[in-house]
């Protein structure tokens, strides 16, 4: 009936528009970009690698380098305000009270990704192998282990809706697969201390992962 009634339209002449299109931003740099960040509609930021975020004020129309003054990734960037941000590289997070223009490099703990509930309680996630996931409720001045699992996977992706809800996106190994990774992502439902996985039946191979996602 579905395809019926859109071959109707399509004869009779109708515009039918599925999605928005599309139109490629120049960042102005050469570097890897690993992380997007948009706090409204013309203000965003991008974690890139070599220790640089990237910031728009015209919705991407054009971008500026603000440097972290740490050579590392910058493999995720968030705002819990308009002044307010963190990003994280593999083994720190940074913290900007000014938009962007600098950054703290002495904060400790974390990981790769990193997720915000409010200004005050975060959640940073290390990606490879042995999973370890940190809690900050002072706005990441300081960070408390919460768990440490999924010692054969990686987590390229948390999200918390709340404080009790999270989720991590990643990959799973095991010999049940073949050898092969498996995309899963995990839920918890006690602010991380425990996590349950969801594989995914369609994703798997060499280098299968769920790499983002969002709540």
């Amino acid at each position: 009936l579905k395809l019926q009634l859109l071959l109707t339209l399509l004869i009779l002449g109708i515009n039918i528009s599925f999605s928005q299109t599309w139109v490629q931003q120049s960042s102005g740099t050469t570097l890897n970009l690993n992380s997007v960040y948009f706090i409204d509609v013309n203000t965003g930021y991008i974690g890139a690698d070599s220790g640089k975020v990237l910031k728009t004020t015209n919705g991407g129309a054009n971008w500026f380098i603000s440097n972290t003054n740490i050579n590392r990734a910058i493999y995720s960037v968030l705002f819990v305000n308009a002044v307010t941000g963190f990003a994280s590289t593999d083994n720190k997070v940074l913290k900007t009270t000014n938009a962007g223009l600098n950054w703290d490099t002495t904060i400790n703990g974390g990981g790769h990704s990193i997720s915000f509930i409010n200004s005050t309680t975060g959640y940073s996630a290390k990606r490879f192998y042995s999973f370890g996931l940190w809690k900050t409720t002072n706005s990441g001045s300081t960070w408390d282990s919460v768990s440490f699992i999924f010692t054969t996977n990686s987590v390229w992706k948390i999200f918390f809706v709340n404080e009790s809800v999270g989720y991590a996106a990643g990959s799973f190994w095991t010999m049940s697969f073949g050898g092969l990774y498996q995309a899963i992502i995990w839920k918890s439902t006690n602010s991380g201390f425990n996590w349950n996985g969801s594989f995914s039946s369609v994703v798997s191979g060499s280098y299968a992962a769920m790499k983002n996602l969002y709540f």
